[in-house]
């Protein structure tokens, strides 16, 4: 039984408005296989993490550029998806949903 640990990360992107207005901040939502503090040049936080089960012949590797990846048995990348509050990776035209692990 493989896992991941998916963090949801919060990131600051500041952005300034013309002249004479406020300056403001927007919060970003997104999904990583890394933690805030491993994705160090970002401004932000994560919540922690969860735990989930991939599929049967899933496990998580790294690609060339040495980011996190799923891949498949036959070793081929998917991709992480989410939809729902599900997380899922597609195989041809099978959606294969990641279940959360038990916490003990």
């Amino acid at each position: 039984m493989n896992t991941v640990r998916i963090y949801k990360l919060t990131t600051i992107n500041r952005y300034y408005k013309h002249k004479n207005e406020s300056a403001g901040k927007v919060l970003q939502e997104r999904y990583s296989f890394k933690s805030w503090q491993e994705n160090g040049h970002l401004e932000g936080y994560d919540d922690g993490g969860q735990e989930y089960i991939l599929p049967d012949g899933y496990y998580l590797s790294t690609d060339r550029f040495e980011d996190k990846v799923i891949r498949n048995k036959d070793g081929k990348i998917r991709s992480l998806r989410r939809k729902n509050n599900e997380f899922f990776v597609k195989e041809g035209m099978e959606k294969l949903v990641l279940r959360l692990k038990d916490k003990k």
